[in-house]
């Protein structure tokens, strides 16, 4: 029985030890993530700003063109 219980004992400190390192490698993809989500905004915001600028090139040159014709 007091056999039992030690082995019981050993074995809850091991599973402590475990969600100890579970809880500190969760901590660090957390971390992870994190940085990964903020790279990936600043990816879709850089990206949508090119796509802008390039709506706003076609926009300039379809003036552009209307005005010639206009003027013509």
């Amino acid at each position: 029985m007091e056999q039992k219980l030690e082995e019981n004992s050993k074995k809850m400190e091991e599973n402590s030890k475990k969600m100890e390192e579970n809880s500190k490698k969760m901590e660090e993809n957390s971390k992870k993530m994190e940085e990964n989500y903020k790279k990936l905004e600043k990816k879709i915001e850089d990206n949508n700003n090119k796509i802008v600028k390039q709506i706003e090139k076609q926009i300039d040159k379809k003036l552009e063109a209307a005005e010639k014709k206009s003027s013509k």
